[in-house]
């Protein structure tokens, strides 16, 4: 389990570190990485107490086909909710920031902010046991 865990880090790291060579021009400073990617960690927190404030569950598509029920609930619990978590954590990371000037940057911030958010949900799957 330490092990899975420490592959994770390294392939995460090493993904952001390529990412972060694709930049032109002035480098993004190390500070806000890693703020990138602790907003990205506080969009897991984001995201479980949206589902918890919206619990979508197997019975909330009960009348309906158990394999079309079954997709809308992944759909709407899973997908959705934390995508909005994610786009808002990667909004509130970049809307002060005077190192995101182009399109470049965007993507750049937007993939650290992924990068801190699977970090912390996979790191929570692994030790709940999934």
């Amino acid at each position: 389990m330490i092990f899975a865990a420490i592959v994770q880090f390294v392939v995460c790291f090493l993904i952001l570190k390529w990412v972060l060579k694709k930049k032109t021009g002035e480098l993004y400073s190390k500070k806000s990485v890693v703020k990138f990617v602790l907003f990205g960690a506080i969009g897991v927190v984001i995201w479980f107490l949206m589902t918890l404030v919206l619990p979508i569950d197997r019975d909330t598509f009960f009348d309906m086909n158990p394999i079309l029920g079954g997709f809308l609930t992944a759909l709407i619990s899973a997908a959705l909710i934390e995508e909005i978590a994610k786009y808002i954590m990667f909004r509130l990371a970049i809307r002060k920031n005077e190192e995101v000037a182009c399109w470049l940057d965007v993507i750049i911030a937007a993939v650290a902010v992924g990068i801190g958010f699977t970090l912390l949900e996979d790191i929570t799957y692994l030790f709940d046991g999934a």
